[in-house]
């Protein structure tokens, strides 16, 4: 589970009892203890129509039923639907057979010891996200409409949250004065660069991989990260594309995002998927 729970998370959390012998005094202790756990936050599009993204989910599976009033995930919901107005989320699971996902994806892990630092590259900036510089995030932002067929994004609160505790983080890449590019990574396992997001508007993809390599470098220099984690999603496909040419991945793990209480017509290529989350 995640360890980043805030103010705009929402968490459900079901209990369930147990006897302890006490071997000492011979007693018996009751005793509870967390059988399942269902946290979430709120996600927008472009449009601002709001749904929920589910970020962890510990199910009790020795006494799940989805259909009895006590579910953990139907009362998760029923919260939303109830209290928020929201009907429908979205969830990251493994490839669950005869559902229809928003979108199906692999997870590449490539060892980077071998990786050298890229060169300085002075036709472009390579910034952080902060919150001096936000605003060009979002603008940015903004024109990807006609670039990705479905965008979801967490809460600009939680964004700016989660890249000033360093639990996320992220780059612009400046070409001129305009954003081209940026990357979002979190660290995974305390030695895991995992980059999750990236978009691209520059005219020469040699630019934008370079640019996260100069991105990922930095980062993964910083906090001792000695593998990448990049999920084909987004406009990261060229980047794995690149590196799988002079590093074979370590694993590839296949993944997709579902809606949950939303029902879709057909899935989107994951390419044409852009989810900060």
């Amino acid at each position: 589970m995640d360890s980043h729970f805030n103010d705009l998370d929402i968490i459900s959390i079901q209990t369930k009892n147990r006897s302890i012998i006490n071997h000492n005094s011979k007693s018996v202790i009751e005793d509870s203890f967390v059988s399942s756990c269902v946290s979430s936050f709120e996600i927008k599009n472009l449009n601002n129509d709001i749904c929920f993204y589910i970020n962890n989910l510990m199910l009790d599976y020795t006494n799940i039923n989805l259909h009895k009033k006590n579910n953990i995930i139907l009362h998760h919901i029923l919260y939303y639907i109830s209290k928020l107005n929201v009907n429908y989320g979205i969830f990251k699971y493994n490839i669950i057979p005869f559902a229809y996902p928003l979108c199906k994806f692999n997870t590449y892990i490539f060892p980077v010891t071998k990786w050298r630092k890229p060169p300085s590259n002075h036709r472009f900036k390579i910034i952080p996200l902060s919150k001096q510089n936000f605003h060009l995030f979002t603008s940015f932002l903004k024109t990807l409409n006609s670039d990705f067929d479905t965008i979801f994004h967490a809460n600009f609160e939680r964004i700016m949250y989660l890249i000033y505790n360093s639990i996320w983080h992220a780059n612009l890449l400046i070409i001129g004065d305009q954003v081209k590019a940026f990357f979002f990574f979190h660290i995974r396992r305390k030695s895991v660069l995992h980059c999750f997001s990236s978009a691209n508007k520059c005219t020469n993809i040699n630019d934008f991989i370079f640019a996260f390599k100069f991105s990922f470098w930095n980062i993964a220099n910083k906090y001792n990260c000695n593998l990448a984690s990049i999920d084909s999603i987004s406009h990261n496909n060229p980047i794995i594309d690149n590196i799988i040419q002079k590093t074979h991945p370590s694993s590839v793990t296949p993944f997709a995002f579902y809606f949950y209480n939303f029902k879709q017509s057909s899935s989107v290529p994951n390419h044409q998927c852009l989810l900060i989350l």
